[in-house]
């Protein structure tokens, strides 16, 4: 899409248009915590199956997947791409990334948000279920993690992380010496909420010249490779074309005052573009056709 204000700092007035060379995967784990029923009124010392969750909640939430900010990676891509267009001193920071790249990545990180999530696979948990009832203690506990995959995560790799982070959970089940009781484990398997697709490859080739080309001659904007950290349906094309791209040409503010609409209005209430909008998309598809059938 085509940003009208930055998404970086030092970016302030420069319009860009962000081309998403690859995307994210997605994959959801299930936690499944069980041990042996209670009753509320007679608590035990040690843990339960909900107890247990949490420490897997805080765990999971602690010890993220690493980072990926070598030279070769989608966000490095990117902010190569942005250089020439940023401000002083972020211009000086960004031209040098062999120097300063531990500094900036500890920036992007501390900040959060979407920059954050283009250089990791991300853990987040969404659902959490445990006991139907004020007064008993549960034998069994849920919990969902939804994980977007970085092109150089693999969903196999993704699940092996989060089991050893479980495993080095501390768990005193209170019934560790009653055999007539069933112990007080967790265990992670691939859930079957969402579909299980690998991050798509990185790719950058001719076509993504031509959509700069057309980029500049209908909105006037420089064109820099990304990274699509939501789910769309090209990784079903990927076998199917030699390139891939996910762009709409389309612009937006990150936030926008004046009520249009910016990023934020996605998935949201009254969800819409300006007509306006709609005929300089209808030129620029226009266009791309015309210049891609010349060649």
């Amino acid at each position: 899409m085509i940003l009208t204000d930055a998404p970086f700092p030092g970016l302030g007035g420069v319009t860009l248009a962000l081309v998403g060379c690859s995307e994210k995967g997605y994959l959801d784990v299930k936690v499944t915590c069980e041990g042996a029923p209670g009753h509320s009124s007679l608590p035990l010392p040690g843990d339960t199956s909900i107890t247990v969750m949490g420490k897997a909640i805080a765990a999971l939430h602690s010890t993220p997947m690493p980072t990926h900010f070598d030279s070769e990676s989608p966000m490095r891509k990117m902010l190569d791409g942005m250089a020439p267009y940023m401000s002083f001193p972020w211009r000086i920071l960004m031209c040098n990334l062999w120097l300063s790249a531990p500094l900036v990545k500890a920036v992007i990180m501390s900040k959060g948000g979407g920059a954050a999530a283009m250089m990791r696979t991300t853990t987040v948990m969404t659902i959490a279920k445990a006991g139907d009832k004020a007064n008993v203690v549960p034998p069994k506990g849920e919990l969902i993690i939804n994980h977007r995959l970085h092109p150089y995560d693999t969903a196999a790799e993704v699940l092996a992380h989060d089991r050893k982070v479980l495993s080095g959970i501390k768990i005193k089940d209170p019934y560790a010496n009653d055999e007539s009781k069933k112990p007080l484990q967790i265990a992670a398997e691939p859930a079957w909420h969402g579909p299980k697709n690998e991050a798509s490859p990185v790719q950058r080739g001719p076509n993504f010249d031509l959509i700069a080309a057309t980029n500049s001659e209908v909105y006037g904007v420089a064109t820099v490779p990304s990274i699509m950290v939501a789910a769309t349906d090209t990784p079903h094309y990927v076998d199917l074309c030699d390139e891939v791209y996910r762009f709409s040409p389309l612009r937006l503010h990150m936030q926008d005052p004046s009520g249009i609409g910016g990023l934020e209005m996605f998935h949201g209430e009254d969800e819409r573009i300006t007509a306006s909008a709609l005929v300089t998309q209808v030129a620029w598809y226009r266009k791309l056709v015309e210049s891609a059938c010349s060649k």
